[in-house]
């Protein structure tokens, strides 16, 4: 009878003992290949942080080449393209990087002279694609977004209404006063042409080098001599919102007048389509810079 008893407390001892090890082991193997929904969304969004920095730097590398006019000479800037796993075995948090250079079509230019009385076309001053530099961040907790290097600006979007410039381009529309209450305008133009010479998107966790050759660029004054038209541009994009409220916004802040108000100088019309047109009136010199950037990815 003392022996049966020695045994059944000796079983209930290993049961017992086996139990604590497998709880054990699911905590340990939770904690260890489990997402934890807050550290995961803290390091998502250290990583969006760190991604708009990151595509800065392409853009002052672009800007850098072209006002040394300075080409066939590649310069490379990292992209984290994702997030990796935390805790050390959880799946990671991707993101696909995409050159999508001018065979694209997705993204486009027009620029175009009409006369400022009677509203007819002059001429046109090109017709040209863009290409985009994007990374789309696979985000599981932080929203997901995608980042846009177009025309020497930079876009980020959580959604296709919800798009923010957060780094403006190169071109800029300063007023000047003519005779009487008339405006002899300056607008400087940047057109950036994205040129892939690898088109397959580049998805992972780890970081690229993207390689930027600038492989031509053209400044000119006055071509097709304005002589003070009105200058429209036309961009199609899928950003196109963000472009129309960056305009805007410069719009907002022209000031002064000479008889005409200041605010009149530019026009832009609501996105339709994925295009928003900017109207630059009563341009006198317009300063035309044209930049072909040839885009690679560097595992």
């Amino acid at each position: 009878m003392l022996r049966n008893r020695r045994r059944k407390k000796g079983v209930a001892s290993v049961v017992a003992t086996l139990f604590a090890i497998m709880l054990g082991v699911i905590i340990v193997s939770n904690y260890i290949s489990t997402d934890l929904p807050q550290y995961v969304y803290n390091q998502e969004y250290g990583h969006s942080v760190y991604v708009q920095n990151q595509f800065m730097n392409i853009q002052a590398a672009v800007m850098q080449e072209m006002l040394i006019h300075n080409s066939l000479i590649t310069v490379y800037t990292p992209v984290t393209l994702g997030t990796p796993g935390l805790p050390p075995f959880a799946s990671s948090s991707p993101g696909t990087l995409t050159i999508e250079g001018l065979s694209y079509g997705q993204s486009s230019i027009d620029v175009s002279y009409y006369h400022p009385n009677n509203g007819q076309k002059d001429k046109t001053l090109l017709t040209e694609p863009l290409g985009d530099i994007v990374l789309n961040l696979f985000n599981k907790y932080y929203p997901a977004q995608m980042f846009y290097y177009e025309d020497g600006a930079i876009f980020v979007s959580q959604g296709s209404n919800n798009v923010a410039m957060v780094s403006a381009p190169a071109i800029q529309f300063n007023l000047v006063h003519g005779s009487g209450n008339s405006y002899a305008n300056v607008l400087n133009l940047s057109v950036i042409q994205i040129i892939s010479s690898n088109l397959a998107p580049t998805t992972g966790s780890n970081t690229v080098g993207v390689g930027i050759t600038m492989t031509n660029f053209v400044s000119s004054v006055n071509p097709g001599n304005p002589n003070g038209d009105d200058v429209y541009v036309t961009i199609n994009s899928p950003v196109a919102i963000a472009w129309y409220n960056y305009f805007m916004s410069v719009k907002a802040q022209l000031t002064g007048g000479n008889g005409n108000s200041a605010q009149n100088e530019i026009s832009v019309t609501q996105p339709s389509s994925n295009s928003v047109l900017i109207k630059f009136r009563n341009v006198e010199t317009l300063n035309f810079y044209e930049a072909f950037v040839t885009v690679e990815i560097q595992q």
